[in-house]
């Protein structure tokens, strides 16, 4: 005969059979089942659902499935943070190698003149990883050029200059005798 169902709970289940002969006799069977526990299935989701930057743009526009980026800054900005923000709970991120909490502020990532890799790996619940990059390229100072084309002193080897130098005045008569066969101009 078949007895009733009988429910497992996870672990160890002591199920008891007694049988009962004609002359009342028993007799007591012990059947231990051990149920498993659920299997646990691992997430290997290991995506960001966004990725932001205080200085720069990122380009292309963010996409979970986008892994290389590029952004410009201005030679003012020596330093920018990133937010990075997981697409499932269980995945944990690290930029340039330090632990981030989703959807938190990095530490400053300073900025050399040129290009600059940040890097903001994401590891998903069953290990697998993947990379994100962000190439910040940090402008040149820019050069200022002078406009000022002024003379700070004019003379001559010979001979005086009239009128008397002025930075503002361009025009000037000198006048040397005969002899002065060669005249040197000093600046």
């Amino acid at each position: 005969n078949t007895s009733g169902n009988i429910s497992l709970a996870v672990g160890t289940n002591t199920i008891t059979v007694v049988v009962t002969a004609q002359d009342a006799t028993t007799k007591t069977y012990t059947v231990t089942v051990t149920r498993a526990a659920a299997a646990i299935v691992l997430s290997n989701n290991a995506d960001l659902s966004t990725l932001t930057t205080t200085a720069g743009v990122l380009s292309p526009v963010f996409a979970s499935a986008t892994t290389a980026y590029t952004a410009g800054v201005s030679n003012g900005t020596t330093s920018i943070t990133v937010t990075p923000t997981r697409s499932e709970a269980n995945a944990s991120i690290t930029v340039n190698g330090v632990a981030v909490a989703s959807g938190n502020t990095s530490g400053n990532i300073n900025l050399a003149v040129g290009t600059n890799t940040v890097t903001v790996v994401v590891t998903a619940q069953d290990a697998t990883t993947k990379t994100y990059t962000v190439t910040v390229t940090r402008a040149a100072a820019a050069i200022v050029l002078s406009n000022n084309a002024d003379l700070s002193t004019l003379t001559t080897t010979a001979g005086a200059l009239s009128p008397v130098f002025a930075s503002a005045t361009t025009a000037y008569t000198a006048s040397v005798t005969n002899a002065i066969i060669h005249q040197a101009i000093l600046v």
